[in-house]
């Protein structure tokens, strides 16, 4: 849908979802996702990362969020990663 220029978004409505209102765990799940069913080459992370971001400010109609530049309204996400490969979605 995004190749053909769709309006692409993630998003996550809270914990009776999934267990974990986690927007980092959305992204992930999308990730493998795509990978399981059309192969490893269908998706970056880049596109994830657009999907959530840019492409959840399309979707909702607010064009000055979304993106990181001069004019936009943002939020900067600060994330230590001690161990890669191990989030809040992932069973030890």
């Amino acid at each position: 849908m995004a190749r053909l220029g769709g309006a692409v978004s993630l998003g996550v409505d809270g914990a009776a979802s999934n267990e974990a209102p986690d927007m980092l765990c959305e992204m992930h799940s999308a990730w493998h996702t795509h990978r399981a069913v059309k192969g490893a080459g269908v998706v970056t992370a880049e596109d994830v990362v657009r999907w959530a971001t840019a492409g959840g400010a399309r979707v909702l109609g607010v064009p000055h969020v979304g993106t990181l530049a001069p004019g936009q309204q943002a939020d900067i996400a600060s994330l230590v990663l001690m161990s890669p490969g191990t989030s809040a979605c992932t069973t030890p």
